[in-house]
């Protein structure tokens, strides 16, 4: 699937903090999340800023979910967020059109 120059590199900002040695494998696990998004919205490419952000949140493992969600919401992208427990929130926040 095509990903956007700025869905990339929005991608590339939120994994800058994981350890490199395993930034390669939290990288992989986002990118299925966000791809699978776009697909369920039709999409044959990855143009959504919040579809990244919510495959940020959707793959963080459920120990850091507060801690991924106070990077997101320092990074500027609370926005998207609506509860630590709210995933079928968030994912009915996404605008899919």
């Amino acid at each position: 699937m095509k990903w956007s120059d700025h869905a990339r590199d929005l991608l590339n900002e939120l994994v800058s903090p994981v350890p490199s040695l395993e930034r390669a494998e939290v990288k992989r696990a986002i990118k299925e999340q966000v791809e699978e998004l776009a697909g369920e919205a039709g999409h044959s490419g990855v143009n959504r800023e919040e579809w990244v952000v919510c495959g940020y949140w959707l793959s963080a493992p459920v120990q850091v979910k507060r801690l991924t969600e106070g990077y997101l919401r320092n990074k500027g992208y609370g926005r998207y967020l609506v509860s630590p427990d709210s995933t079928p929130h968030l994912l009915q926040s996404l605008d899919r059109s």
